[in-house]
């Protein structure tokens, strides 16, 4: 203000998600914007992450139930006289009812595919 004059300014106490807002729609040329906008894209990035770890975490997790419960069926099944041959044809059923009505085969295939669609 003009001749060193001072004017009360009113304070507002805002959420997280307010600062971020204010901050994305500010004027990044005003160091305290520029800084605020570089600071929630970091916090913005290291919470994707977390999110994508813990993902990770829980897909391994279902994987290894997975593999005990594959490797205490084929117990049960070997413990009950089946052959590989009517063991194949018992996992095959079972990948037929949970996979929409694909075969064993067709699961590896599309497995395989997937992956080469990966690999480009």
């Amino acid at each position: 203000m003009a001749k060193g004059a001072q004017r009360e300014v009113q304070d507002f106490m805002l959420t997280r998600y307010a600062c971020f807002l204010i901050a994305q729609n500010g004027d990044p040329k005003k160091e305290e914007v520029a800084f605020a906008q570089s600071y929630f894209a970091v916090q913005t990035r290291k919470a994707e992450l977390i999110e994508e770890r813990l993902n990770e975490v829980a897909r391994l997790n279902t994987r290894e139930r997975l593999r005990a419960s594959e490797k205490q069926l084929s117990r049960n099944i070997y413990q009950r006289g089946v052959d590989d041959r009517g063991f194949g044809r018992i996992r095959s059923k079972g990948d037929y009812a949970l996979f929409g009505g694909l075969s064993t085969d067709q699961i590896m295939d599309l497995e395989v595919t997937t992956q080469m669609g990966n690999d480009c």
